[in-house]
C-alpha cells in the first residue's frame, strides 16, 4: 500500500509540474568542492561531447559549467568516476575523500538532491552487483527471479528517496523511473550471451522470455538522455539482427558486416522517430568502423547516409570512414612514441626490421587482463623467432600502477606506456576508442591489420607463425 501511495503521488507530482515558468533561464551551473587524500591535479566533468575540467589546488576546486538544460553528467577524479545531475542555475558543492571515493562522495547546495540519489543508488547497485553477476550463470528462471527482486529493491529505494525529497526535478524523476525499468529489460536481453560467456553453454529459455519485445516502445525520444533506454534500443536491434543471422548459415552468425547491414535495415523498419533512427544508425555504423575499420564499410556507410538525417552524425561517420581508410592494410603505419619502464623513449621506427604484434591495454581493463594468458603463451612460443616482436603499449594514466603490474608479473615483450592515455598519438592515429586493441605491422613499417585478431582467437596463431619466420615477407 505504501508503494502504491508513493507511485500515485508521483504521477500527481509529474502532472502538477507541467506549468511553464516565465522567468529567465540561467545558462550555467557551478560546481565547487573539497577533496582530501587526493593526488590528481584536475577534476573533470562531462556530458555528451562536452568536457570541462578544473585544477585542484590544496584540495579545493571551483568551476562554472555552461548549461542550457538539465544534464546527467560524469565526474572523473583520477581513475574514479561518479554520476551527478545539474540544472542551469545550480550551485553544487562536492565533498570527497579520494581514499574512499564512492563511500565518501556527498553533494550539498542548490541542486544536490538528485546527485545524492545517484550516488546512493550506485552504492546500492554495487552492493547487489556480485549476486547479479553470479546470477548470469544460473538458469534463466533463477536469473529472472533475481533480476526482478533486484529491480524491486532499487524501485523501493527510489520511492523512499522521493518521499524524503518531493521537489526532485520532473525530468530527473522520469529518467530515473525509466532507468529502473529498462535496466531490468536490458538484463533480460543480455542474459543469453553473458550466460554463454561464463558457462560456455546455451541456456534453456521459457517461450515468453522475449515476449516483452512485442510491446517494446522504440520511439521514446524523451529518454535518449538516460543511460539504460539508449542501451535498450541498441540491445533490441542487436538481438533482432543476431537472431536473423543465427537462423542463416553458421558462417553468417559471425559476419560483423552482414550483421551491421541487418541492423541498419531493422532500424529503418522498426523505428519511426527520426531522432532515434539517426542515433541508432550512427551508433551501428561507428561501432563497425571501430571494430573492423574501413574493410567492407563502403556499402554500410551508403546505407547509413540513406537513413540518417542528422548532419553532425553524418559528418562524424564520413570523417571516421576517411580516417580508417588511411590505416587499411598496406598503408604506411603512423609513427608513435612511448616510454619503457626506465623512462626511455621508444619509437615505432625502432622496431622496424621485424613484424610487430602490438597490444594496446591498461591495468584497469578487465578484457585486457583476460587476453594476457593467451598473449603470454604466444610470446613464449615465438620469443626466439627472428621475424616477430611483441609490443604491449599501456594507455594508463596511473604510471605507478602500470610499472607495478609490469614488474610484479614479469611481463615479457617490449613494455611501453603511451603519454596522454586516450589522447596519445597511438590512440588518435589508430582510432582507438576501446581496448584491448591489437595491431599488426610488417617489417617495412606497413600495416598488416590495424584491428588484428586477439590472442584468444583461433586464427591468430597461424598468422603469427608465418610472421615469425624471418624469411616470410608477405601476408598475401
Amino acid at each position: 500500500m505504501k508503494n502504491l501511495f508513493l507511485r500515485t503521488g508521483l504521477l500527481l507530482f509529474l502532472a502538477a509540474c507541467g506549468t511553464e515558468s516565465t522567468e529567465p533561464t540561467p545558462t550555467e551551473a557551478s560546481v565547487s568542492g573539497q577533496i582530501v587524500n587526493g593526488k590528481a591535479e584536475v577534476i573533470k566533468f562531462s556530458f555528451g561531447d562536452q568536457k570541462f575540467e578544473a585544477p585542484v589546488e590544496e584540495g579545493q576546486f571551483s568551476l562554472p559549467i555552461p548549461l542550457e538544460a538539465p544534464a546527467l553528467m560524469t565526474l572523473k577524479y583520477g581513475d574514479e568516476y561518479a554520476g551527478l545531475y545539474l540544472e542551469p542555475g545550480d550551485a553544487l558543492q562536492i565533498q570527497l575523500d579520494a581514499a574512499e571515493f564512492d563511500e565518501s562522495l556527498t553533494f550539498s547546495g542548490q541542486g544536490a538532491e538528485e546527485s545524492n540519489y545517484l550516488i546512493e543508488n550506485y552504492l546500492l547497485e554495487e552492493e547487489m552487483g556480485a549476486d547479479l553477476r553470479e546470477g548470469y550463470q544460473k538458469t534463466a528462471a533463477e536469473f529472472l527471479a533475481l533480476s526482478d527482486a533486484y529491480t524491486t529493491k532499487v524501485r523501493d529505494h527510489f520511492d523512499h528517496f522521493y518521499q524524503q525529497h518531493p521537489a526532485l526535478n520532473r525530468d530527473f524523476v522520469t529518467i530515473q523511473l525509466a532507468e529502473i525499468k529498462y535496466q531490468n529489460l536490458n538484463r533480460r536481453l543480455t542474459y543469453v550471451p553473458i550466460h554463454e560467456y561464463y558457462t560456455e553453454a546455451s541456456p534453456e529459455l521459457a517461450e515468453d522470455h522475449y515476449q516483452f519485445l512485442e510491446e517494446a516502445d522504440l520511439n521514446r525520444v524523451d529518454l535518449l538522455e538516460s543511460r539504460q533506454y539508449p542501451q535498450f534500443l541498441r540491445n533490441v536491434i542487436d538481438h533482432q539482427a543476431q537472431t536473423a543471422l543465427d537462423a542463416a548459415t553458421p558462417d553468417a552468425a559471425e559476419d560483423r558486416a552482414q550483421k551491421t547491414s541487418l541492423k541498419l535495415q531493422l532500424i529503418g523498419q522498426l523505428v519511426k522517430e527520426q531522432e532515434i533512427i539517426d542515433y541508432l544508425a550512427h551508433d551501428a555504423t561507428l561501432s563497425y568502423l571501430q571494430f573492423e575499420g574501413a574493410d567492407r564499410a563502403q556499402a554500410l556507410v551508403t546505407a547509413f547516409q540513406q537513413l540518417c538525417k542528422n548532419e553532425a552524425y553524418r559528418s562524424e561517420v564520413e570523417d571516421s570512414y576517411a580516417k580508417w581508410a588511411k590505416i587499411v592494410a598496406g598503408a604506411v603505419a603512423p609513427i608513435f612514441v612511448a616510454k619503457d619502464v626506465e623512462g626511455k623513449t621508444v619509437s615505432l621506427k625502432d622496431l622496424r626490421g621485424r613484424n610487430v604484434y602490438i597490444d594496446v591495454w591498461a591495468t584497469w581493463c578487465g578484457p585486457c587482463r583476460q587476453e594476457m594468458p593467451y598473449l603470454e603463451k604466444l610470446e613464449a612460443k615465438y620469443s626466439e623467432a627472428g621475424g616477430l616482436v611483441f609490443a604491449s603499449v599501456s594507455i594508463d594514466e596511473n604510471t605507478e600502477a602500470w610499472e607495478k603490474m609490469v614488474t610484479e608479473k614479469e611481463m615479457q615483450g617490449t613494455q611501453l606506456l603511451a603519454d596522454e592515455a586516450w589522447e596519445s598519438e597511438l590512440c588518435q592515429q589508430y582510432l582507438i576508442r576501446g581496448i584491448p586493441r591489437f595491431i599488426l605491422i610488417d617489417r617495412e613499417g606497413k600495416i598488416i591489420n590495424a584491428n588484428a585478431p586477439r590472442p584468444s582467437s583461433e586464427e591468430i596463431d597461424g598468422i603469427l607463425a608465418q610472421l615469425a619466420d624471418p624469411n616470410y615477407t608477405s601476408m598475401k
